[in-house]
C-alpha cells in the first residue's frame, strides 16, 4: 500500500463530500436553466469519486516502476515535463507551480478585459510559456477555446460572463 496516496485520496473524497453537501444546498436548476448549485453538484461529485478511486488503487499492489534508460535529452525532458538534472526523470515541480502563477494573474484582468480576451491571455500563456508550444495549432487553441466556452456558456446555457473592453466599445467590436 502506498501509504501517502490513500491519504490523500481520502483528503480529496472528504473536501469532494463536504463540497456536495454545501452543493445540494444550493438550487439545481431555476426556471428550467442550470442553476448556483448544479456545477458545484457535478465538480465535487466527480472530486468525491476519483479521490475514493486515488485511496483505492493506492491499496493494491503496484507493478513494476518503468523508467526510461540512459540520459533524457533537454528537448525530450521538455516535451516529457522532465527535469534533466543529473540525468534523472523526475517531475518538474515548477511546471505547477507557473500554471498557478498564470491562473493569480490573469483573475485581476477578468472584469477589466473581460472574459473572452482574459481567457485568451491565459491559454496563450499555458501553451506558449509552460508548454513550451509554439506552433499554428497553438495559435488555433488560443482563439477556439476562449470562443467555444463563451459560446458554450452565454448562448448554450444563458450563463452572463464579464465584457470588459468588449461592452466600453474600445476595441471597437
Amino acid at each position: 500500500m502506498r501509504q501517502a496516496e490513500f491519504i490523500f485520496g481520502i483528503a480529496v473524497s472528504l473536501t469532494g463530500l463536504g463540497a456536495l453537501v454545501l452543493a445540494l444546498g444550493m438550487r439545481m436548476f431555476a426556471g428550467g436553466i442550470p442553476g448556483p448549485g448544479l456545477f458545484p453538484m457535478i465538480v465535487s461529485s466527480v472530486l468525491t469519486l476519483l479521490g475514493a478511486v486515488l485511496a483505492w488503487q493506492s491499496t493494491k499492489a503496484s507493478g513494476p516502476e518503468v523508467r526510461a534508460v540512459g540520459r533524457v535529452g533537454a528537448v525530450e525532458a521538455r516535451h516529457r515535463h522532465l527535469s534533466t538534472d543529473e540525468g534523472q526523470n523526475t517531475p518538474n515541480p515548477w511546471r505547477a507551480v507557473r500554471v498557478w502563477i498564470g491562473f493569480a494573474a490573469v483573475v485581476p484582468l477578468l472584469y477589466s478585459l473581460g472574459f473572452t480576451l482574459t481567457m485568451m491571455v491565459l491559454v496563450a500563456y499555458l501553451l506558449f510559456v509552460v508548454e513550451g508550444r509554439r506552433t499554428v495549432a497553438a495559435v488555433a487553441a488560443i482563439i477556439a477555446i476562449p470562443a467555444v466556452i463563451y459560446l458554450l456558456f452565454v448562448e448554450l446555457l444563458g450563463i452572463a460572463l464579464p465584457v470588459g473592453l468588449l461592452k466600453l466599445g474600445i476595441l471597437g467590436i
